[in-house]
């Protein structure tokens, strides 16, 4: 979603040519394997992250378009379905994952969701103080996770269902492969091995 607004300010246009490096780096680290899964050529071409995006990620993943790849592996798709506790911090001054990126009305009705966001904080910096020497985040996600065990419901152990009539076991059934003392594959069959043949399934 946040490539639809990465080009807007001209810091964001920064970002977006600063990851496209970035990618183009390590996409030199394994130039064999991305010139016969990709095109290499608009590879060293790419100057955003969707041109990136375009001619290595979609093609190494199989991916129709652009859009295709980042509709499916976005997280945002997949929040109405969480079901366990999930906190999710983002600053509102990120000039990658925007505010728009943000799925706002899916984590409100989702009670297992806490969006966390912040004023200024930039894309996964979230240092504080003047010297910036530590990051929040450590003692915010350290406060969620101590709530989380005070919690009763942690401690709750869960009832699993069990059905009426025991399924029948496959572990010790066929087919078989029985090999003799000498390593020699003697057949292959349904029924177990002699005292002087080993079964392997």
């Amino acid at each position: 979603i946040g490539d639809r607004y990465i080009n807007r300010a001209p810091m964001q246009k920064l970002y977006n040519k600063a990851l496209a490096g970035g990618q183009r780096d390590y996409a030199k680290l394994h130039q064999p394997q991305f010139s016969r899964l990709a095109n290499w050529e608009g590879i060293e071409k790419s100057l955003s992250v969707r041109e990136f995006d375009e001619h290595a990620t979609c093609m190494v993943g199989k991916y129709e378009t652009v859009d295709t790849y980042y509709r499916r592996c976005s997280s945002s798709t997949y929040v109405q379905s969480v079901s366990v506790p999930l906190l999710c911090i983002s600053a509102l001054d990120d000039p990658v994952c925007t505010t728009e990126a943000i799925p706002w009305d899916e984590c409100k009705a989702n009670k297992n969701i806490v969006l966390a966001t912040v004023k200024h904080g930039g894309h996964l910096a979230f240092f504080e103080g003047i010297t910036a020497s530590s990051l929040w985040w450590v003692r915010a996600t350290n406060e969620f996770l101590s709530v989380l065990h005070s919690s009763h419901y942690m401690h709750e152990q869960k009832k699993i269902s069990t059905p009426n009539t025991l399924l029948d076991s496959s572990i010790d059934q066929g087919p078989y492969v029985n090999v003799t003392e000498d390593g020699m594959v003697a057949a292959l069959n349904n029924e177990p091995t002699t005292d002087n043949q080993k079964k392997y399934r």
